[in-house]
């Protein structure tokens, strides 16, 4: 029980995190895009599907071809700290301090999420589906997504509120969202890539194993 309370806490943190920073900062693409390249509805859509599709997807690649090797639970490290990283930088940046500095502003929102994709973003979904046995895994993923949920949902309607009233402070205060990711991971250290699951799992006791079962065109259960 120890090992399914830690699982799941951290599934709900991670995943609490990461949408929260994810929806967020979708708000922030159109933005920036836009003061790099210019306003334009066009220029508002195109921008932020280029910086997905060539940030996005190579996290997303990189993430799926270290997984196996060094584990989830790194992958998601290190992807928060990409992430808070990014934040910072993009706020800092936004401000224009030097000429050109809006364009890097733009480069380091692909950073965030390239480290998005690779990180926090894939493991979030992966964490829950690998931390389950088969008996209950169904309704672990689905608790562990509430987190996503309610965390994507505070991101697209706070948001907006806050960079309103901060600007790009809130840019800054958003990075608290991967440290606090950071900070779960470190307290719970659990990669489910390195154990096996199912090996206590209730199926595979034949005092508990359910054995009814149905055949086609049956109108009821038989026991085998």
């Amino acid at each position: 029980y120890t090992t399914l309370f830690r699982s799941t806490v951290l599934s709900l943190f991670v995943n609490f995190c990461q949408g929260t920073e994810y929806y967020a900062v979708g708000f922030s693409l159109t933005l920036v895009t836009e003061e790099v390249i210019g306003k334009g509805t066009l220029i508002g859509i195109v921008g932020p599907l280029i910086l997905n599709i060539i940030f996005g997807l190579a996290g997303g690649l990189v993430g799926a071809f270290l997984a196996p090797r060094v584990g989830i639970w790194k992958l998601a490290l290190f992807g928060f700290v990409g992430t808070c990283s990014s934040l910072l930088l993009v706020s800092f940046l936004g401000r224009s301090p030097f000429p050109g500095a809006i364009w890097l502003a733009g480069l380091f929102l692909g950073v965030f999420l390239f480290s998005h994709a690779f990180g926090p973003g894939t493991q979030g979904v992966v964490f829950p589906t690998l931390s389950y046995p088969t008996s209950f895994r169904g309704a672990g993923v689905g608790f562990a997504q509430t987190g996503n949920r309610v965390g994507g949902a505070l991101g697209l309607v706070f948001w907006p509120a806050l960079s309103g009233a901060f600007g790009l402070n809130a840019v800054a205060l958003l990075a608290v969202m991967p440290l606090i990711g950071f900070a779960s991971l470190l307290v719970f250290r659990w990669d489910p890539t390195l154990v096996n699951v199912d090996v206590d799992d209730y199926v595979d006791d034949p005092a508990h194993t359910d054995t009814t079962y149905f055949k086609v065109g049956d109108v009821g259960p038989q026991v085998s």
